[in-house]
């Protein structure tokens, strides 16, 4: 999906972070992605994450925090998608995404999504990171305990809700279907309210001077970031509005 700056060379792609099935950018974004002095992602998906990131505080245990019958369910399912580590060591938002990537890949989530694609064509041109390595799981992980353990309680117990989800997500894509994105986005902020503000919103917020700057520059830049950040009125369409620059949806 994509979306242009109106009265700039500035163009921002929706993408997924992974797919079913190669990606092809198609016959719209590539030649965009092709001419383009400057691409802008999330993050450098390939920099190493702090090995804390995602640990418990010295002195605490998952055990201290979530339930007990949870605990036992994360464990026996961590052990069936051979986590090695101590599971107990591990915030629960933590141990939600382990899970649920180590099970989408079993689901057929095998290649990898839009901002890799986009990567792999844009050969040796500057790059522009919005925010810092591992800013997106220290949003996840500033979210409340009881949202977190919704997470965790959805990834171990509700996997078939959870494939769903990420069917619908990465189909919304290849079919364009804004819609399904802007319904999954109401019903995760509805579940998660805080750590979807911060994921979501909050990071927004944050990329958008870089983006602007982008925007009142004079070269041909992609900005390839999630499709959830452009729904609602919290998405990058919308503050960029607020911001003074008009982005509107353009067919890809």
């Amino acid at each position: 999906m994509l979306w242009k700056i109106t009265g700039t060379d500035v163009h921002l792609v929706g993408t997924v972070h992974m797919s079913d099935r190669p990606v092809d950018l198609g016959q719209t974004i590539s030649p965009l992605v092709d001419q383009a002095q400057v691409v802008a992602f999330e993050t450098n998906w390939d920099a190493p994450q702090h090995p804390k990131t995602g640990m418990q505080k010295k002195g605490k245990r998952l055990s201290d925090s979530i339930p007990p019958d949870l605990v036992a369910d994360t464990k026996l399912e961590l052990a069936a998608i051979n986590f090695e580590g101590d599971p107990e060591a591990h915030e629960p938002w933590d141990l939600a995404l382990k899970i649920l990537g180590a099970r989408s890949q079993e689901w057929g989530f095998i290649h990898q999504g839009v901002d890799h694609a986009v990567r792999a064509r844009m050969g040796s041109k500057a790059q522009l990171f919005l925010e810092p390595v591992g800013a997106s799981l220290s949003a996840f992980g500033s979210g409340p305990l009881h949202e977190q353990i919704t997470m965790l309680d959805s990834a171990v117990r509700r996997q078939v809700e959870g494939r769903a989800l990420i069917i619908r997500l990465v189909s919304a894509w290849w079919e364009r279907r804004i819609e399904d994105c802007r319904a999954i986005s109401i019903a995760q902020h509805a579940a998660l309210p805080t750590i979807m503000s911060n994921v979501i919103t909050a990071r927004n917020a944050a990329w958008l001077p870089q983006i602007t700057r982008l925007a009142r520059g004079n070269k041909r830049a992609v900005v390839a970031v999630g499709l959830l950040h452009f729904v609602g009125s919290k998405g990058l369409p919308e503050m960029l509005g607020d911001a003074g620059l008009e982005c509107i949806a353009v067919p890809s």
